[in-house]
């Protein structure tokens, strides 16, 4: 799921801004903060002034 959101992201760029609807309370092998980790992503791709996240109240954890 991670590598679609981030493949599409990547056909768009440039873009002005991101927003990341994230449920909050994914699992995944491997990754203790599954949202975290999509968000790191999505930073590294269009910089830390373009991207925002929006979580449920299902959150656990977050960076």
């Amino acid at each position: 799921m991670r590598d679609g959101i981030l493949g599409q992201l990547r056909a768009a760029i440039p873009v002005d801004g991101v927003l990341v609807g994230l449920h909050g309370a994914m699992v995944a092998h491997s990754y203790d903060d599954v949202e975290g980790n999509i968000v790191e992503c999505v930073r590294e791709l269009v910089g830390p002034k373009s991207s925002s996240a929006s979580s449920s109240i299902h959150i656990a954890t977050w960076r």
